[in-house]
């Protein structure tokens, strides 16, 4: 499972992905809000409240690498 989600309740629909086991795709391009409301500075303040998620579920984060086999990029 592959979850992306835009805007509204997309922190809880990527840490309910986390939860099941499935993976999060997260960027700027897709969102530029962080979940207080205010604007992102920048896409690592985005990957790094899914980071933090994720780690706090004990998942393991992929590296570049994994993330285009997962997702099937080449």
């Amino acid at each position: 499972m592959v979850v992306m989600r835009f805007w509204q309740n997309r922190i809880q629909c990527m840490n309910k992905s986390i939860e099941l086991g499935g993976h999060c795709r997260v960027g700027f391009e897709n969102n530029t809000a962080m979940p207080d409301g205010s604007i992102a500075n920048g896409n690592h303040e985005l990957i790094e409240v899914i980071t933090d998620s994720a780690q706090s579920a004990d998942r393991q984060i992929a590296d570049a690498d994994t993330a285009r086999k997962l997702m099937a990029f080449r």
